[in-house]
């Protein structure tokens, strides 16, 4: 799945904001419940609204090796930079302790510069279970 996202500014205070989605699907995937719940899971707003990503967006200073405690519910490690849909940004990852060890939660790729995720990546028992990432940035 990847997503875009579309600013173009229309006053000194105004935007006019456009998000899309794209999803690679079988003819027999094609139905109402995908169309509803698979545009839901893909949706960029929901990686933003995220109480995760809310929580460590304005404290964690974006540079590789930097590690924020969620209030005993998990830790956040920035593990490096990566490049998505023309942009770069900060890989920050995640884990919640399962057992004594570290388990992958969320991951999202932040550029600091937009402040928004360019890639967000959900993983459940080991295995990733929903993504989105930007495929293309272009700037007026």
């Amino acid at each position: 799945t990847g997503f875009g996202l579309d600013i173009r500014k229309q006053g000194e205070e105004d935007f006019d904001v456009t998000w899309s989605i794209k999803s690679k699907l079988k003819k027999d995937e094609l139905n109402e419940q995908t169309m509803l719940v698979g545009w839901a899971n893909a949706a960029p707003a929901w990686a933003i609204m995220n109480p995760m990503y809310a929580m460590f967006v304005n404290d964690l200073e974006l540079k590789e090796g930097e590690k924020m405690s969620l209030f005993g519910a998990g830790t956040v490690k920035v593990t490096g930079k990566e490049s998505v849909g023309g942009r770069t940004g900060f890989v920050c990852k995640y884990f919640q302790k399962t057992d004594g060890a570290e388990e992958l939660i969320w991951e999202w790729t932040v550029d600091p510069d937009l402040a928004l995720p360019i890639k967000s990546i959900v993983h459940d028992g080991g295995r990733e279970t929903s993504r989105a990432e930007l495929t293309g940035y272009s700037k007026d």
